[in-house]
């Protein structure tokens, strides 16, 4: 078994060129890269879409309690039930957002570390091409 082995591998070692390993290392890189910038992106986007749809559930509670120190006292029923619906929603929303925004800045730890760890292949905070 050993010397049919050595008789089908004869010959030097080999390895690839440098400028192979380095386009092999920055490919690598610029996949953890796109990555983490499609995420952000995501996450982004799913915070900016949340944020204007709280915003608009708080329009519309404000209106519905309305605007006298007195008008809870002459509130009907489903009115209150309203507002009820509407806190609730607003309170998920908050949370679904302040998880979002802890999630964007620990991705973006992440984006700034992978740039500290490879500087030679990011230029002004981009992936810069293969030279």
């Amino acid at each position: 078994m050993i010397v049919q082995f050595i008789r089908t591998h004869t010959g030097a070692f080999r390895t690839r060129s440098a400028s192979r390993n380095e386009a092999s290392d920055r490919a690598g890189v610029r996949q953890v890269a796109d990555a983490i910038n499609d995420v952000l992106g995501r996450l982004e986007s799913e915070r900016r879409g949340l944020s204007r749809r709280v915003s608009d559930v708080l329009a519309r509670a404000a209106i519905t309690a309305g605007n006298g120190d007195d008008e809870y006292l002459t509130r009907e029923a489903s009115e209150t039930a309203h507002l009820s619906e509407f806190e609730s929603e607003i309170k998920r929303g908050q949370i679904r957002i302040n998880e979002l925004e802890r999630n964007l800045e620990k991705l973006r730890t992440v984006q700034q570390s992978l740039e500290q760890e490879f500087p030679e292949y990011f230029r002004a905070g981009r992936l810069a091409a293969a030279e």
